[in-house]
């Protein structure tokens, strides 16, 4: 895989007279998990609609590989991202299966249909993710958790050199949240981008690379994850008072009483 290079520039978008982003800018390369974090409200999902051309930004440009996204139809945007709501509610009782296939819909070739290439991806990302067992199982009839897994499963198939994911792991217990992080990690080594938004800034610390800090629409703070997560910019975009503790070597992000 070509290695991934994302470039947000001076990103301004507003919601009638009220404006989100405040001219947001940063980079993110494959190879890398990037961590978006802030507190509610502060602009992190209409940034990411607006990566992802759902939005259209009033000024300010997002480059893939150096092509600004402007240029993208539907087609090549989904080759080129694949994307993880942060809640998804089928209406239809498609299997986990035939969901995990939808993500190969931008590689099928015309009137071919699947090929076994993309049966095989589909197989893949069902096992990594550990829900081979549900693929012929309706979503409809899953619980919350392992429809995520499912959705998060299609964008792995999917194959983009870029993946964004909003709150990915809000769904899961704890021992899934850990997997889709490790998960994560590895499809970033093969040479994607990862870019993944998350109100838990442990995880962000741990499993991520770099970090931005989005608060009001705008980057409060930007860099590797182990810099921007400090207990005085924690306490200034959330507010109340916040450190970074060290327990049995790990760093761990924790309020002051």
């Amino acid at each position: 895989m070509k290695k991934a290079f994302l470039e947000v520039r001076d990103l301004f978008f507003g919601y009638g007279s009220k404006e989100v982003l405040k001219g947001v800018s940063f980079d993110t390369e494959g190879g890398r998990v990037c961590g978006i974090f802030g507190p509610n409200g502060g602009g992190k999902s209409t940034l990411f609609k607006c990566c992802l051309n759902f939005l259209s930004p009033s000024s300010g440009s997002v480059a893939f590989n150096g092509a600004d996204s402007r240029g993208f139809g539907v087609s090549k945007m989904a080759r080129t991202v694949s994307y993880v709501p942060q809640e998804h509610k089928p209406l239809f009782p498609f299997t986990v299966r035939e969901i995990v296939l939808m993500g190969r819909s931008p590689r099928m070739g015309g009137i071919f249909g699947l090929s076994a290439k993309d049966m095989d991806a589909a197989e893949r990302a069902m096992d990594i993710l550990g829900i081979s067992f549900l693929a012929d199982i309706p979503v409809t009839q899953l619980s919350g958790g392992q429809r995520q897994l499912a959705f998060i499963a299609r964008a792995v198939a999917q194959e983009a050199p870029f993946m964004f994911l909003d709150e990915p792991t809000s769904a899961l217990d704890f021992s899934n949240q850990i997997m889709i992080w490790n998960t994560l990690k590895k499809i970033a080594g093969a040479g994607a981008a990862v870019l993944v938004c998350s109100h838990d800034p442990n995880h962000i610390l741990w499993f991520c690379d770099t970090a931005v800090a989005v608060s009001e629409g705008r980057v409060a703070a930007k860099g590797a994850a182990e810099d921007v997560l400090t207990g005085p910019l924690l306490s200034s975009v959330y507010g109340g008072r916040y450190k970074v503790a060290e327990t049995e070597g790990r760093k761990i992000i924790c309020p002051e009483f």
